[in-house]
C-alpha cells in the first residue's frame, strides 16, 4: 500500500509539474465523470497510435509483462506520453499484497476499495466500473474523475489478479489530462500486450515452496535452555547463552535482557530466523539468591589465659555476601536486620573452662549463615597461691610476732601485715625484733 500511495503521488506530481493541479479529494463537488476522448472527424488529426510492438518497451510487474510505445518517458515507474512539452497520458502499474480470500472474483467485481479507497478517498460511482477480459484474464475497469483545478481529467483504472500466484493484486492506472489528442488506440493496444510471465509464476511457485520448507524447518526445530533459574548476581548473562537450537543454520536473537539483581521471574523472547521467515519462543527464567553470607574467622579454637581481657568479636574476620557486599555487626539478636551480623556468647576470663561462640550471619535476601569457635579459659596461675618454704617463718610487721608457716594465726593475718623469711635461724628472728608466737612456740 505504502509503495502504491507513493506511485500515484509521483503521477500528481508529474502532472502539476505540466502545468496541471493536483486532484483535490477534498472538493466540495464532486465531479461529474468525462468521458474519454473519442475519435471524431474534428479530432482525426489529433489521433496518437505509436504503439508498435516490434520497437515497444517491455516491461515486467508481478508476474505479468507489458508493452509501453517507445517514446512514452519513465519516471518514478510511471510512464507517460509527451505532446507538444506537456504530458497527456500516464500508466502507472500498482501492486497490493492481499489476503488468498479476498482475492476472488466477487472482491474483484465488488470491493469499491479497489479504487475508491486507494484512489479517491471513495470520492467515485462504482456505476462507471465494468468487467473486462484481456487475455484471459479477468480484469475490472474504472472511469474515476479529478478535478486539476478548472479542468476535468480521467483515471482508467484495470485492477486484475493472477489465478496461479493467487496472492498479489495488480492494479493499471492510465490517466488521460483533457487533451486534443486521442490516446484510446494506444491504451487499448497497451492492455492487450499484458501477458503472464510464466517464469516469474514458476519463481513465485518455487519462493511458495522454499517458504513452506523453512517454515517446516522453523517449525520442527527444537529449542532447549542451560538452565531455568539464575543465581543472582551483580554481573550480567548474555541470553543468547542460554539457549540451543537444534539447526545450527537458525540464527537466533533477543532484544530481551535478564537482570540478576532482580529476584523475579523474567521472560525472554528469542526470535528464530531462517532465509527471512521467523519464529517466536519465550522462555521464563528466575533469578534466585541461593547463596548465604561467608563468615571467616581467625581461628576455630581459642587459648586464653586467666583473667586476660578478650573480645570474642575480634576473632570474627569478615562477614560478607558474594553480592551484597560487607554486613555490618549488630549488638544481638534483637538488633539483628537484613544485612547484618551479631555474636551469641560471653566468655568470662576468670572462670576456667571452655566457652561457645556462635556468629549468626543474614544477607538482603534472608539468607542466613553460621559458624561457631571455641574460647578455652585456662587455670589460675599457680604463682598466685605462695607456699611457704621450710624452715621459714612468717612475721607480723603489726604485732612483731613471729610464726611458723602452718600455724592458724597465720591465716587470720592480712596479706600486707605478712613478711616472709627463708633459711633463717629463731636466733635470727629474735634479734630483729620479733617476738615468738604463744600458739606455735616457734
Amino acid at each position: 500500500m505504502k509503495k502504491l500511495l507513493l506511485l500515484f503521488t509521483a503521477v500528481l506530481l508529474l502532472f502539476a509539474g505540466c502545468g496541471k493541479s493536483a486532484p483535490s479529494s477534498a472538493s466540495s463537488t464532486k465531479p461529474t465523470p468525462t468521458p474519454a476522448p473519442q475519435k471524431t472527424p474534428e479530432s482525426s488529426s489529433k489521433q496518437v497510435h505509436d504503439f508498435d510492438p516490434a520497437t515497444n518497451q517491455v516491461i515486467s510487474f508481478g508476474a505479468y509483462t507489458i508493452q509501453i510505445p517507445k517514446d512514452w518517458k519513465e519516471s518514478e515507474d510511471a510512464w507517460y506520453a509527451m505532446r507538444n512539452g506537456s504530458a497527456y497520458v500516464s500508466l502507472t502499474a500498482f501492486s497490493e499484497e492481499a489476503t488468498a480470500d479476498a482475492l476472488t472474483e466477487e472482491f474483484l467485481e465488488n470491493d469499491p476499495s479497489v479504487f475508491g479507497h486507494f484512489f479517491t478517498n471513495g470520492d467515485y460511482t462504482a456505476q462507471t466500473d465494468r468487467m473486462i477480459t484481456v487475455n484471459s484474464i479477468r480484469m475490472r475497469q474504472a472511469v474515476i474523475p479529478t478535478v486539476r483545478g478548472e479542468a476535468e481529467g480521467i483515471l482508467h483504472a484495470q485492477a486484475f489478479l493472477s489465478e496461479e500466484t493467487g496472492t498479489i493484486n495488480y492494479v493499471l492506472i492510465f490517466e488521460v489530462s483533457d487533451s486534443p489528442f486521442d490516446f484510446s488506440a494506444d491504451i487499448k493496444d497497451i492492455l492487450s500486450s499484458v501477458h503472464t510471465d510464466e517464469s516469474a509464476i514458476q519463481r513465485y511457485r518455487k519462493e511458495q515452496e522454499d517458504i513452506a520448507e523453512i517454515q517446516l524447518r522453523l517449525s520442527q526445530a527444537e529449542t532447549t535452555f542451560t538452565t531455568d533459574v539464575l543465581e543472582y548476581s551483580d554481573k550480567s548473562v548474555d541470553p543468547l547463552s542460554l539457549i540451543h537450537c537444534s539447526d545450527p543454520e537458525i540464527a537466533i536473537s533477543t532484544n530481551d535482557a535478564i537482570d540478576l539483581k532482580v529476584l523475579d521471574k523474567q521472560t525472554v523472547t528469542y526470535l528464530l530466523e531462517l532465509q527471512g521467515e521467523r519464529r517466536e519462543v519465550s522462555h521464563t527464567f528466575e533469578v534466585k539468591d541461593t547463596k548465604a553470607p561467608e563468615i571467616k574467622l581467625a581461628q576455630e579454637n581459642v587459648t586464653l589465659e586467666y583473667g586476660a581481657e578478650y573480645d570474642p568479636a575480634s576473632n570474627v574476620v569478615s562477614v560478607s555476601d558474594p553480592v551484597d557486599g560487607e554486613l555490618k555487626w549488630c549488638q544481638g539478636p534483637e538488633y539483628a536486620i537484613v544485612g547484618n551480623y551479631y555474636l551469641e556468647g560471653t566468655v568470662n576470663a576468670k572462670q576456667p573452662g571452655t566457652y561457645e561462640i556462635k556468629v549468626h550471619a543474614i544477607d538482603l535476601n534472608m539468607n542466613m549463615a553460621e559458624k561457631t569457635f571455641h574460647v578455652t579459659v585456662g587455670e589460675q596461675p599457680q604463682s598466685a597461691t605462695r607456699s611457704a618454704p621450710t624452715y621459714d617463718y612468717i612475721g607480723n610487721a603489726n604485732s612483731m610476732k613471729f610464726h611458723l608457716p602452718g600455724c592458724r594465726s597465720v591465716a587470720k593475718m592480712k596479706e600486707y601485715n605478712k613478711v616472709y623469711f627463708t633459711g633463717v635461724t629463731r636466733q635470727y628472728m629474735l634479734d630483729h625484733g620479733y617476738d615468738p608466737c604463744k600458739v606455735c612456740n616457734p
